[in-house]
């Protein structure tokens, strides 16, 4: 059974693979960054006045976010490079979650902590 659609020349293909594994790469790493700042954040600003536990808590919650952004687009972009589809665009997603999620994450923290 044909669907009509054209393979992709071999090397945006393997232009594909690479940014996609990058991508998935970079994200991963900013993820794990993300979530050491967010432990170290929320250790300095534990004697801080506000409601630091929730914003805390608000952080750590985006952050699980992030990891479950990060998680499904990993299996998103194995499954299309595995179909032999483009996959950089789902990579990207994935990449920008915990980005994202460490601003939130710093901007909820700051804006209680004085």
């Amino acid at each position: 059974m044909t669907t009509g659609v054209s393979p992709p020349a071999p090397g945006r293909r393997a232009a594909d693979l690479t940014v996609s594994i990058l991508l998935l790469v970079i994200a991963l790493t900013a993820l794990v960054s993300v979530a050491f700042l967010d432990i170290i954040l929320a250790l300095t600003s534990a004697d801080s006045p506000g409601d630091v536990e929730g914003a805390t808590s608000l952080a750590f919650v985006l952050l699980f976010a992030a990891a479950a952004v990060w998680i499904v687009a990993t299996v998103l972009a194995i499954i299309f490079l595995a179909r032999r589809r483009t996959a950089w665009w789902v990579a990207l997603i994935g990449a920008g979650a915990p980005v994202l999620a460490g601003i939130g994450g710093f901007v909820a923290v700051t804006s209680v902590v004085q």
